[in-house]
């Protein structure tokens, strides 16, 4: 029994399709879904995604419905949210895929999904409640999707608040089609109608009072269609028969209206963020029929076709959640668990993990936890830390493996600090325990960890005590570790560790680490191969010793392969591609982009496509085209989203020189002086000394000439022992205008200026050959770049025929930066004056 009584049934919300059958909203959708993308923006209760849902009805097979919710905001949560939605409508998406924050890995999805599409139908993907999304990585995947423009794809965003997309370019572009909720408002004549149908007969006056009172708001209109229909002396005074309490009105007409067993249900479902039907069924326990009486609410209840899911209205969830003071926590907590143990069946950690953590079913996510075995983004491991924090300390003493995992979480976001502290501990509390097989093993992941605390502790330290460490492990470890995945040793920004300049120190460190490899054979099989062969590369590369550093980068390459370290060789790859740039060979350093890209989408690894995107943005900037480097290297903030800690710095490098070549001055200068989360430059030798020849570069800018010498001398004070120059030499013609500037106020040798200027000379003559080679290469095949919103704009007043400072007064922009973003418009369009851009603008139909 689920209503009380059938008169109590007619007083139930009528069914949505009474309401939503309005074919002028239809043609709305329809005009609306020939674009590549629909934003359909309106608050709660207008009826966005009944629409949707109705308007697709018949397309079923060719929807993917994504509901999203605040857990969507992890990367590792959305991904998997997506990934399983296209696979349950048969799309072939890898489990192994990783969510494509960098180009590479995004144009790899793209040919994957392109390539999973039938061109003979139209798919539509819809992403309901996207106000839900705040994290910036996946506003930016989504943005992207829509502009790679997949002919048989149209992408539907449904929202309260307006998407943090560039909407305005996307509109220009001729891409997106808004819809907000003007559309969506039922109109006096629709309103009339609607009571019509439903039986209640009003004069023209009273229609007018009450639609006055619903704004056209649907919701509000059928609760006022509700109260009108049980209080039957609306005749009289219809307006003074609407009650006013939103709340009030669905607890006289919609609540009180169900039987006990369904309110307790539906209480119950307002603990979940979202509720897919297999999981509610589990939830109604020996009730199941409960769940399809449920959906005979009406509008309130709904059942999501695309994701199989039952979708509360927003309002009624509110209703709901005042309720749940009726549970008992022990109500709560079965509801709870049976939701976290449902999720991690499905594969869904994240949800898991949360569902456990709020009923204290810590047993249960210690599992789960370990399965986080490889390097990860620091906001996705900030959340596990988190979670682990707030366990009770006494339950933290009770199980050691919680506090080992909060140690492994900090060392992969590189808050190193009390971690060696914290691991001996540890393990001299695992060495008074009775010796199991498992607390062996145990034993020798700790001891593992030791070790590479030390490895990463040595570049400050200057002590190469990690070999000892590694060789312990061996003792512990039967087998291959189970804690630490490959990509956990990352070598994306400087293959060389140390930061002391002493002379000699590198060639220490070389020698430390070519013992590690034959050590970890067993446990960590093939991790370190071709690390030490790169590491003399690297070194040899800042000495300028081109013909040693290629033959030692391609040893590497040869070692890494064997050993199918795709890690090793996509770096070595980065730095085959600085020798090329350097000895002015174009097609050796296109081949190995290329071939870097080959091997990130043979390993599927978001760190490895994310190391594609820093070679070809360093590539890309040494040769002019700033406007070629990806959105999220020059954004530091998306950059900590993208990259794992460890990587922090490489990214750097590239955002550094893309400011410089756009005469970002003041801007580089605040990036070469903040404070950098992780295993940043600092801590590198190689990167502090670029660091601070582009600052003196920078202060010459800006004509601060006797700062820009202190900074000079300093770097050169770190490169000298160890006759490092290549920091020097690749800043090309910056370098030669620099050392004119400042050499007056310098104690630097004058035949180690002389040296540098000449040999900066010989690369800036190279970079500016491989630069003529690239514009040749991309006006042959025609590709062109894609313009920003502010490109775009700055391009149609040039086709308009206003001025530099007409343009700066008509767009809100300084001078400088009207004339910054022409030169990124004339570089990507491979021009030199404006009449060339207005001539390919209209020959490439760019505006």
């Amino acid at each position: 029994m689920l209503l009380k009584n059938d008169e109590d049934l007619q007083l139930s919300l009528h069914h949505e399709t009474e309401i939503l059958q309005r074919p002028h909203l239809q043609s709305i959708l329809t005009e609306a879904s020939q674009k590549y993308a629909v934003s359909i923006v309106a608050g709660p209760g207008f009826g966005k995604t009944t629409a949707v849902s109705a308007f697709l009805s018949d397309q079923a097979p060719y929807t993917f419905w994504v509901s999203l919710t605040q857990l969507d905001n992890l990367d590792t949560r959305i991904w998997e949210h997506l990934c399983n939605t296209l696979r349950f409508q048969g799309v072939g998406i890898s489990e192994d895929m990783e969510i494509p924050d960098s180009d590479y890995a995004f144009d790899h999805f793209v040919r994957i999904l392109s390539k999973e599409l039938d061109e003979k139908n139209r798919y539509y993907l819809v992403l309901d409640d996207f106000h839900n999304i705040t994290n910036q990585t996946a506003i930016n995947f989504f943005e992207k999707l829509i502009l790679a423009q997949i002919p048989m794809l149209c992408i539907i965003v449904i929202s309260r608040k307006e998407p943090a997309f560039h909407t305005m370019s996307l509109l220009s572009k001729n891409l997106l089609y808004r819809i907000d909720d003007e559309s969506f408002r039922m109109t006096l004549e629709e309103t009339s109608d609607y009571f019509e149908k439903q039986g209640i007969l009003l004069l023209d006056q009273a229609k007018s009072e009450l639609y006055q009172y619903t704004g056209g708001w649907i919701f509000a209109t059928q609760l006022v269609c509700l109260s009108l229909e049980k209080n039957r002396l609306y005749q009289e005074n219809p307006y003074a028969a609407v009650k006013l309490d939103i709340f009030g009105l669905l607890e006289s007409e919609v609540f009180q209206a169900l039987s006990d067993e369904l309110k307790s249900l539906m209480i119950r479902l307002s603990l979940l963020e979202s509720t897919p039907i297999e999981l509610a069924r589990v939830l109604a326990g020996e009730h199941p029929k409960l769940v399809d009486q449920a959906l005979n609410i009406g509008s309130l209840v709904t059942l999501d076709k695309f994701t199989n899911a039952l979708r509360i209205h927003p309002i009624f969830l509110d209703f709901l959640k005042n309720q749940q003071s009726s549970l008992s926590k022990a109500d709560k907590d079965r509801i709870l668990f049976h939701a976290a143990k449902w999720y991690e069946e499905k594969g869904y950690r994240i949800d898991a993990i949360t569902y456990y953590e709020k009923i204290g079913r810590y047993d249960k996510m210690v599992g789960i936890l370990l399965t986080f075995n490889k390097a990860y983004p620091a906001q996705t491991i900030d959340y596990l830390l988190g979670i682990i924090e707030r366990m009770p300390k006494k339950l933290l003493a009770k199980y050691p493996i919680l506090r080992f995992l909060h140690i492994k979480f900090r060392m992969n976001n590189f808050r190193m600090e009390g971690v060696h502290k914290d691991l001996l501990e540890l393990q001299q509390e695992l060495e008074t325990l009775p010796r199991t097989k498992e607390r062996t093993t145990a034993l020798g992941e700790i001891y593992l960890h030791i070790a590479f605390e030390r490895l990463i502790s040595s570049n400050q330290t200057s002590t190469y005590d990690f070999v000892d460490a590694f060789k312990k492990v061996s003792e512990y470890i039967p087998g291959k570790s189970k804690l630490i995945h490959r990509p956990y040793v990352s070598v994306a920004s400087y293959v060389c560790s140390v930061s002391s300049h002493q002379k000699g120190q590198i060639d220490r460190y070389i020698a430390a680490v070519s013992q590690i490899a034959p050590i970890t054979a067993r446990f960590l099989p093939g991790t370190f191969e071709g690390y030490v062969s790169l590491a003399k590369a690297e070194f040899s590369y800042f000495r300028k010793d081109m013909k040693e550093a290629e033959r030692c980068v391609r040893q590497a390459m040869r070692e890494a392969h064997d050993a199918t370290n795709t890690c090793i060789e996509i770096n070595a790859l980065f730095l085959l591609t600085r020798i090329s740039v350097s000895s002015g060979k174009y097609t050796d350093a296109v081949h190995s982009l290329k071939q870097q890209r080959q091997l990130a989408q043979a390993s599927n690894t978001k760190q490895d496509y994310a190391i594609c995107d820093i070679t070809s943005g360093w590539f890309y900037t040494q040769l002019g085209y700033t406007g070629l480097v990806s959105d999220w290297i020059k954004d530091e903030e998306q950059s900590s989203e993208v990259l794992t800690p460890i990587t922090f710095a490489a990214d750097k490098l590239v955002r550094a020189r893309c400011l410089l070549h756009e005469n970002k001055i003041y801007e580089l200068l605040s990036l070469l002086g903040g404070q950098s989360e992780g295993f940043a430059f600092e801590n590198y030798l190689f990167g502090r000394i670029e660091m601070k020849v582009l600052r003196a570069i920078a202060l010459s800018q800006i004509k601060e000439y006797e700062e820009s010498a202190q900074m000079l001398q300093e770097a050169y004070v770190l490169a000298r022992p160890n006759e490092i120059i290549m920091p020097f030499v690749e800043n090309g013609k910056y370098i030669r205008t620099l050392i004119s500037h400042v050499s007056p106020y310098t104690d630097i040798p004058a035949e180690w200026l002389k040296n540098i200027q000449t040999k900066s000379t010989t690369y800036a003559k190279r970079v500016s050959s491989l630069s003529a080679d690239f514009s040749a290469s991309q006006n042959l095949h025609g590709h062109l770049p894609a313009l920003s919103q502010r490109e775009t704009d700055v391009l149609l007043s040039l086709c308009q025929g206003l001025t530099r400072d007409e343009m700066a007064d008509a767009l809100g922009l300084s001078a400088n930066t009207v004339k910054g973003v022409i030169n990124n418009i004339y570089n990507k369009l491979g021009v030199n004056n404006s009449m060339d851009a207005v001539r390919i603008a209209a020959k490439r139909n760019l505006l």
